[in-house]
């Protein structure tokens, strides 16, 4: 999962990550995060590995080091990524890693080329919590 953003976002990712877990038990979970959320996560039973945004950690320094980050990501091996927050930078960055699932937002016309599994999320839906709205990418 990637959610690169402040850390209230990411604790209403947690029950996304729960639930994740609860049905695919096997599986390993890494979530790519910002550098000062990386504690609340490292700590979290249903998440293997936090990876820091390489833009937050200096490593990336412009676009020119766009193919090392993808190539870092790639050396990963992934199965799928989930993206309860729409990002074109990080939905290229995997869609480039040849990651096969790729699951997001498909309310976003330029992110939805570069997705393969959309679902309609409405964050000014406000009948809905924001945490049903990240479970729906499952």
């Amino acid at each position: 999962m990637i959610r690169p953003d402040v850390l209230g976002d990411v604790v209403l990712t947690i029950p996304f990550l729960n639930t994740i877990k609860r049905y695919y038990p096997d599986s390993e979970l890494t979530v790519l995060a910002q550098t000062y959320t990386k504690e609340l996560l490292d700590k979290h039973e249903s998440v293997d590995e936090v990876l820091c945004d390489w833009r937050k950690t200096g490593e990336y320094k412009g676009i020119h080091d766009f193919f090392k980050y993808v190539n870092f990501i790639k050396s990963k091996q992934y199965d799928a990524v989930f993206f309860p927050a729409s990002s074109e930078f990080f939905i290229k960055l995997c869609y480039f890693a040849g990651i096969k699932v790729r699951v997001g937002d498909k309310n976003k016309l330029i992110n939805r080329l570069f997705l393969n599994e959309a679902v309609s999320i409405n964050f000014r839906d406000l009948t809905k919590h924001e945490v049903d709205q990240h479970v729906q990418l499952l």
